[in-house]
């Protein structure tokens, strides 16, 4: 069974004039024509001015959802610079609970208080 759909010749027209704004030219570049590449001494010198020089902690809620429910909770991120932080997590009511300390390169889970 076929079926038609029927427009007004001004929805048409606008229509038309829609498609065709929308297929000008391609987009601009992504990187801007003035950019330069940088030397490594030059992000070192960026990377270390963003190093915080003490402690810090962040508190966070976190929220999982999927197809068949969702689950929340609380968290914090300690920081220790240069190299260590620690991580924890807990669900509702401190259940679910899980830990992670990072040391340098190396990353270690930890069983939960």
């Amino acid at each position: 069974m076929a079926q038609y759909l029927r427009l007004d010749r001004p929805v048409l027209l606008a229509y038309l004039g829609l498609v065709g704004a929308a297929c000008r030219s391609a987009p601009g570049p992504v990187i801007p024509e003035a950019a330069v590449p940088v030397s490594r001494e030059q992000v070192a010198e960026w990377v270390a001015s963003t190093i915080p020089d003490e402690s810090r902690l962040h508190r966070f809620k976190w929220l999982f959802q999927d197809e068949r429910g969702s689950l929340g909770g609380r968290g914090s991120a300690r920081i220790v610079p240069p190299d260590s932080l620690r991580f924890d997590v807990a669900g509702p009511f401190g259940s679910g609970a899980a830990s992670a300390v990072v040391i340098g390169d190396r990353a270690v889970w930890t069983d939960p208080p």
